[in-house]
């Protein structure tokens, strides 16, 4: 038998290395997000969600009816995404790098993905390998990537692209097996709605492609109708399972401006931001002021103006450019789920450009096929040449920005502090800098931040809580209570708000009657870390150590750093003689705050007591360190000295 030659056209070497390019491009450009912390919502979806600590938990995962999906503040039924974060703690525990990863390699899927689909839609090698290298490197998909709690529309599209791929197939091959890829398309159609709900716009898109092939005559055949067919009956399940049995207690948002009419004005605004994000990504960042539209202002003109251009082009360029036409019209598309005309709480956010970014490659793409083209007729190859060195420079530039853009949500304080540089005016980012300044200790410039931003938007519950959650670690009760009591003035349904002044209110009281009553605000929001470590505090307090150690290890379990839980925990188990478990509970407490002198304090008097001095010595030494007027510091320097005079 003649061997095929490596360079064939049909050589499996020559169809497979543009994907094997695009996906190793995109894991390049990313690898340097590996680094970075959890930031952002990976607080509240990843670090403290308890319901992904056990392969258990699927089911409450998965479920629309479920506690925790009524419950969680995610608003929405996305089992997928939620089922990504059990199988991400599960492989990775809190490792944040670990989870990065996950995302990372669905991107570079995705690239490969886009690759591929925009091959088999232009019939165009470049098109495919400049369009796919875009999507691999452009700096828009940063926060969709780098978030690893907000992977949704990661995680999405490569199901909503292989719902497509299947389409495509059922039409190249409409007699080969029709029901298998009609039933593979709206699977993967299925699939990409559970993961978010953009993945409606499938069927959109499917018809876009079948009536560019003008095949309108053909979709009403029997062959032609199939797929649509199997789209309308997971829309119907979908819609049953989304809008029929979920319901989330959080769920409720406004048009922005206050009226439909309003918000459709805005968008229009938002929308032509974001042909300039694709376009000019030089000062993306974390969160965006919008100025709503309240009338027919020079802005909101100019914006709608732009985009009825864009239209026009879309329709002009439908013979002679359908790629140009098909990118535009795949953008719209799938904004349309973002465009609020049905409310959303967030208007704006640069990870809603992950899926839509696809048609702007496929534009990127064909605009630089067509302009090597042009140059070459006109220049010979040279001008082709130089077309697509200036393509590369573009590529590579967007590649800079992206590892700039790793850089800058290493963690929250230094993603924070940008946007706020960029964006003064940003409530969220004043609100999340000053968190995150206090979940790492800086209590002084948390509480400065969260004060300006308490004198800045007043009615704004959440500052109030997080300020007065700082205040609760220090002892500041009566402060913390206060502020506890504004935040569920302005939001009453503030749950973590309400655990935490039942808490304070039940440790001063000190009676039986009280911890009950925290107890059962405390239960109204389980998945709350401090309110589990408060009632253990009040446990303790009233001799209930059985019920404290219960406490503690519930409020460990939903946040494993919990330094002060662990301590407390430990305390109790050496008191009961469980010395080997009570010296894990201080080294985990010691491990996540190296500055909790306490910690330190507790597990040197375990060494000691266990005839371990050089074990002790390093925490003594420690405790010196971090609190040189301790009541006890005389006597811990003391103890020092002759440990090293023994040693």
């Amino acid at each position: 038998m003649t061997q095929q030659p490596a360079n064939s056209a049909h050589s499996p070497l020559q169809r497979w290395w543009p994907v094997a390019l695009v996906a190793a491009v995109a894991l390049v450009t990313y690898a340097t997000s590996l680094r970075n912390e959890f930031i952002y919502d990976d607080w509240n979806l990843l670090v403290h969600n308890s319901a992904i600590r056990s392969w258990g938990n699927w089911w409450e995962l998965v479920d629309p009816t479920s506690t925790f999906n009524r419950t969680f503040e995610l608003l929405s039924w996305r089992p997928t995404l939620n089922l990504s974060y059990l199988v991400g703690y599960q492989l990775f525990g809190l490792n944040a790098g670990g989870h990065h990863l996950l995302t990372v390699v669905l991107h570079a899927l995705n690239a490969a993905l886009v690759y591929h689909f925009l091959r088999k839609l232009t019939s165009n090698a470049t098109v495919a390998l400049v369009g796919g290298l875009a999507f691999a490197v452009h700096p828009v998909h940063a926060e969709a990537i780098q978030v690893s709690s907000l992977r949704m529309d990661v995680l999405m599209t490569p199901f909503f692209l292989a719902a497509l791929l299947a389409h495509m197939r059922l039409r190249e091959r409409p007699d080969d097996r029709p029901f298998v890829w009609a039933g593979l398309a709206a699977g993967s159609c299925f699939l990409s709605l559970m993961g978010k709900e953009i993945g409606a716009v499938v069927p959109l898109v499917a018809l876009l492609l079948d009536l560019r092939k003008e095949e309108l005559k053909a979709l009403t055949s029997r062959a032609g109708m199939l797929p649509y067919l199997g789209y309308a009956s997971v829309g119907v399940i979908y819609g049953w399972l989304r809008f029929g049995l979920f319901s989330n207690i959080h769920q409720g948002a406004g048009y922005l401006g206050g009226s439909p009419l309003a918000a459709l004005l805005s968008t229009g605004k938002i929308f032509a931001a974001y042909a300039g994000h694709l376009l000019w990504p030089l000062t993306l960042r974390a969160d965006y002021v919008v100025t709503f539209a309240t009338g027919l202002d020079v802005a909101t003109v100019a914006a709608w103006a732009l985009l009825a251009a864009l239209a026009a082009v879309a329709y002009l360029a439908r013979r002679r450019a359908p790629t140009l036409t098909f990118g535009l019209v795949w953008l719209a598309f799938t904004l349309l789920p973002v465009a609020n005309l049905v409310p959303i709480r967030n208007p704006m956010a640069d990870r809603y450009l992950y899926l839509p970014s696809v048609g702007f490659c496929a534009i990127a793409g064909w605009a630089a096929a067509e302009g090597a083209r042009a140059a070459k007729a006109r220049w010979g190859t040279a001008g082709g040449r130089a077309v697509f060195a200036l393509v590369a420079s573009v590529l590579i530039a967007w590649g800079a920005l992206t590892v700039r853009q790793s850089a800058i949500w290493h963690d929250d304080i230094t993603l924070w502090r940008e946007t706020l540089r960029l964006e003064p005016a940003s409530a969220r980012a004043h609100h999340n800098l000053g968190s995150a300044l206090g979940r790492v200790g800086r209590n002084r410039e948390a509480e400065s931040q969260l004060e300006a931003t308490i004198r800045r938007w007043p009615r704004w519950a959440e500052p109030y809580y997080s300020l007065g959650t700082i205040y609760a670690k220090q002892g500041k009760d009566e402060q913390a209570a206060a502020l506890f009591r504004e935040a569920l003035r302005w939001r009453p349904s503030h749950r973590l708000a309400r655990s935490q002044l039942a808490t304070i209110e039940a440790a001063s009281a000190g009676t039986s009657e009280a911890i009950e009553r925290a107890r059962t605000a405390i239960l109204a929001d389980p998945t709350a870390p401090q309110g589990h470590y408060h009632l253990g505090v009040l446990y303790q307090r009233q001799g209930m150590r059985k019920q404290a150690k219960a406490a503690y290890r519930e409020a460990v379990r939903l946040e494993p750093g919990f330094a002060k839980a662990l301590n407390n925990l430990g305390i109790i188990l050496a008191s009961e003689g469980n010395l080997g478990e009570a010296e894990e509970a201080f080294g985990r407490a010691v491990a996540a705050d190296p500055g909790y002198a306490r910690a330190h304090l507790n597990l040197a008097n375990l060494y000691l007591q266990r005839q371990s001095p050089e074990r002790a010595l390093p925490h003594l030494e420690a405790v010196i360190r971090l609190e040189p007027n301790h009541p006890r510091a005389e006597q811990i320097r003391a103890l020092v000295r002759q440990i090293r005079q023994g040693s």
